[in-house]
């Protein structure tokens, strides 16, 4: 069904995003920065893919949904746990929109 299909990809895209992000992070944590700017941007950089990070495992409520057969999961019991959870999913992805745009500030990458 639909619910399956949605529930593999998004399955699919935590995992991976997990993954890469971890990468990201070890790879950004082992730069040498080379002046004061050089270690803000590092900062910037780790805590980006830090809350990528949290933003795939914060998909679990969505993931469990999808693959359960009343579309519920089991944080509709708890419906503040589920709201809450909403929230701070949203909250997570705007505070990664908000860091990816003080990273256009990076004049090394230009």
């Amino acid at each position: 069904t639909s619910d399956t299909v949605l529930g593999v990809i998004l399955t699919m895209t935590a995992v991976l995003g997990v993954i890469f992000n971890l990468l990201s992070c070890t790879y950004f944590n082992h730069l040498n920065p080379k002046n004061a700017n050089s270690a803000f941007f590092k900062k910037l950089y780790i805590s980006i893919t830090v809350t990528d990070i949290a933003i795939c495992i914060a998909l679990f409520p969505a993931i469990d949904a999808a693959f359960s057969s009343n579309r519920e999961g089991i944080l509709k019991s708890s419906r503040p746990v589920c709201v809450g959870s909403f929230i701070g999913w949203w909250l997570l992805s705007q505070t990664s929109i908000i860091l990816v745009e003080l990273s256009y500030f990076d004049t090394s990458l230009i």
